[in-house]
């Protein structure tokens, strides 16, 4: 018989759209120390393990993922979700990354462009790199004309 200890006050990390990798690394701590992680890694026929390790992992995710992983047969399946959830989301960061690069490597001088411009230019493609969760807090860069365009303007 194995012993789960399960320790007092324990808050697990709560997975949003922009922590994976922490939460991931955290989980798995956090799993390993009560000893529940074969459950998730290999897979386990002994239910109560396998219950305790999806009890995890529905605390520690957003309440409108909890039906659709809670749904799954085991702890395994319900984490190979997540994972295939956000490396769907990797892939498309990469993607945009990927993008970003060949934009940069083709900015050119454009006849009748002058530096300002090209640094305008320089700027909305910075501005584009930076992830849409922080935008909110940045002022939009201006256009060529020194100014923010509208759409862009942000409120004083």
């Amino acid at each position: 018989m194995r012993t789960v200890r399960e320790v007092s006050g324990t808050s697990w990390p709560m997975l949003t759209r922009t922590n994976y990798g922490e939460w991931a690394v955290t989980m798995k701590v956090k799993l390993r120390a009560r000893r529940l992680w074969n459950a998730i890694d290999k897979g386990t026929d002994n239910e109560e393990d396998d219950m305790s390790a999806m009890e995890t992992i529905l605390a520690a995710v957003p309440t409108e993922y909890r039906e659709p992983l809670g749904a799954k047969k085991t702890a395994k399946e319900a984490w190979e979700a997540i994972v295939a959830m956000r490396v769907g989301s990797d892939r498309a960061k990469k993607a945009t990354a990927q993008l970003l690069k060949q934009e940069y490597a083709n900015l050119k001088f454009k006849d009748g462009e002058s530096a300002h411009q090209l640094r305008c230019s320089q700027g909305h493609l910075a501005f584009k790199a930076i992830p849409k969760v922080f935008r909110s807090d940045i002022p939009s860069p201006p256009n060529s004309r020194g100014r923010q365009t509208l759409g862009q303007a942000t409120t004083q």
